[in-house]
């Protein structure tokens, strides 16, 4: 018997009511999903193996990239979907998260991400555990992912998005061409093109 199917014994036994929905993977190596619903709640459930269990309450407040909660075996998992459906509580996708587990929530490995970004795979391993990268390095980290680099700064009682770092929405300035490129014209130079 499979994890998946463990799970759902467990929390039918568990939980008088509930109504399980199973939809397995579409390809050997794909993920499982279980909708799992108690009178007006319902969770989602997605294992992968060697992942663990990803839970989702629904409807979700994440960003909607992968489960909101993680756990690794099959009583964690029932006592959060427990807690889910008999108390009314709610999954959080987490708001704080390094670079590696981001990618990871994300579903995507260091090797794609790497091919993504068209560099090594170790030396994104290096970039994910720095403490300090640029910004634009940040930038493509994200884009890689799918997002956009947002800035911002918090405040007593507000949040101010810095918006000097972002990329422009027009065509990307090029840096100058000729090593005369970025001078100043000499006033003869001047006195030609204003003419």
């Amino acid at each position: 018997m499979s994890k998946i199917e463990d799970l759902k014994r467990e929390i039918e036994a568990r939980l008088a009511g509930v109504k399980v929905t199973e939809d397995p993977p579409s390809v050997p190596t794909g993920s499982w999903f279980l909708d799992v619903s108690l009178k007006d709640r319902t969770a989602s459930v997605e294992w992968k193996p060697q992942k663990g269990f990803g839970i989702t309450s629904l409807p979700s407040d994440g960003f909607g990239e992968g489960p909101d909660e993680v756990y690794d075996d099959v009583a964690s998992t029932v006592k959060r979907l427990s807690e889910l459906l008999e108390n009314g509580q709610r999954t959080h996708a987490p708001r704080e998260l390094l670079l590696h587990e981001l990618r990871t929530k994300l579903g995507m490995s260091q090797e794609d991400l790497a091919k993504a970004l068209s560099i090594q795979q170790p030396t994104l391993s290096k970039i994910e555990r720095r403490r300090d990268i640029l910004i634009s390095t940040l930038r493509k980290i994200v884009g890689g992912l799918g997002g956009r680099l947002e800035i911002s700064a918090r405040f007593p009682g507000t949040l101010i998005q810095i918006v000097q770092f972002m990329e422009s929405e027009g065509t990307p300035r090029k840096a100058p061409s000729s090593k005369h490129a970025g001078r100043r014209p000499t006033r003869k130079a001047r006195h030609k093109t204003s003419k």
